[in-house]
């Protein structure tokens, strides 16, 4: 309950200070398509809305988060900087709602695993194989922290 805690008062951190979820989701699909378009064609909405909503996020924390130069943009370096942060808030998000839909199906919620590459490769399957069926996940990702 912890995890929904916290990222509750993130999300009421986002609202209070003039930023919102979408503002978030449009940076860091401009981002990842290297282009306000492609970025737009990600999100399944206008080239005008993300930009939009790049503009707001970029007023409400006072700083440029793009390098533009015409049509070509790039990330400043508090965008690459701020772009892994949302990364990982978007990685809690999704484990608050695998976490959720889990509880609600009785299906196993999500596990994190911590390990260097060699215990991940040597240790990591057959402590998962030993696993009570019940308990395995259906889903395993992969995080980078």
């Amino acid at each position: 309950m912890l995890a929904v805690y916290e990222n509750h008062i993130i999300i009421q951190y986002m609202h209070n200070s003039g930023f919102e979820i979408r503002h978030l989701e449009a940076f860091s699909a401009v981002i990842s398509a290297g282009s306000v378009t492609g970025g737009a064609r990600l999100l399944g909405v206008s080239q005008p809305s993300v930009t939009r909503a790049l503009q707001e996020l970029e007023t409400s924390l006072g700083r440029a988060l793009f390098h533009r130069s015409g049509p070509r943009i790039a990330p400043t370096k508090l965008g690459v900087a701020l772009h892994a942060d949302v990364e990982r808030l978007f990685v809690g998000l999704r484990q608050i709602r695998a976490r959720a839909v889990a509880s609600a199906t009785d299906m196993p919620g999500p596990i994190a695993i911590a390990a260097t590459p060699a215990l991940a490769a040597g240790l990591v399957p057959p402590a998962l194989a030993a696993l009570p069926e019940r308990l395995v996940p259906r889903q395993i990702g992969r995080a980078h922290v």
